[in-house]
């Protein structure tokens, strides 16, 4: 009742929804950290930050009824698929391994030195509006578009964590940018 009654709260809302299809048409680029604003120098040139940043607009498409907004979303993740692949195999991983910047260049802007972004949550982070996306749908179809992804996804982690024999241990991981990318060890490599 409160938003029936509140012109203020409609105003805000519908505004939003009108800023978020405009900087996510389907089949377009889905927005960078700055969206479609700043057509000059934007920070960081426009990367997609996938440790939150690429992943919140996203959010909004699904209960808001605007599904195919997500489109664009999808096809960046997995044009960039090869590239996180190529991204665990140097650094001693399996699976997928999503850096923390990345587009338009092939290893983020050029702000965006490789080598310094250590957050392994980043393929967690961007697999999560994929499934959220199908949570909402319910599509078979979906669901066989997107698994490649997210089964690659998985490896990653799979392989990733260590065992302690009770529970799955993230270990060398960073909450931040910034902080070099520790090798794995024997253990994380054969993931036992």
């Amino acid at each position: 009742m409160e938003f029936a009654n509140n012109p203020v709260l409609q105003e805000e809302y519908y505004g939003s929804l009108y800023l978020l299809a405009a900087s996510s048409e389907p089949n377009t680029a889905p927005p960078g950290l700055w969206g479609p604003w700043v057509e000059a120098n934007p920070a960081w040139a426009g990367d997609y930050t996938t440790d939150y940043n690429f992943e919140t607009p996203p959010l909004a498409y699904f209960p808001t009824n605007h599904v195919a907004l997500g489109d664009s979303y999808d096809t960046a993740m997995e044009t960039w698929l090869p590239d996180a692949e190529a991204n665990a195999t140097s650094n001693g991983y399996t699976g997928p391994y999503w850096q923390c910047h990345f587009g338009p260049l092939s290893n983020g802007s050029y702000e965006t030195p490789t080598g310094e972004e250590n957050i392994k949550s980043n393929g967690a982070f961007l697999a999560t509006i994929m499934l959220n996306h199908y949570y909402y749908t319910q599509s078979a179809s979906y669901a066989a578009f997107i698994w490649p992804t997210i089964s690659e996804a998985a490896t990653f982690y799979q392989n990733y964590l260590s065992s302690n024999g009770t529970t799955y241990d993230d270990v060398d991981d960073s909450q931040v940018q910034k902080i070099p990318i520790p090798k794995p060890t024997a253990q994380c490599r054969l993931g036992l």
